[in-house]
């Protein structure tokens, strides 16, 4: 989608078309990367959570963390 548009506004730079199409690519980059460490930090916050359930005690607080766990796990994409 990035590329995409970045192409379209380029057309007809000559040269400077390249830089775009580069600068695009690294900010689609960055972004996947911030979605990554942004799933990551949602994932250590529900096993906190779940860690705070299971030392206070209370199993009825086990259910919310560890179905949002669930979620969270199964949003994720595959490796590789």
């Amino acid at each position: 989608l990035y590329l995409d548009s970045a192409r379209l506004a380029a057309a007809g730079l000559g040269g400077a078309q390249q830089q775009l199409l580069d600068l695009a690519r690294r900010a689609e980059d960055a972004i996947a990367r911030i979605d990554r460490v942004k799933d990551m930090i949602d994932l250590t916050a529900e096993l906190l959570a779940l860690g705070a359930a299971l030392a206070t005690g209370k199993p009825d607080h086990l259910a919310a963390p560890l179905e949002k766990l669930k979620h969270h796990l199964a949003a994720l994409p595959a490796p590789g």
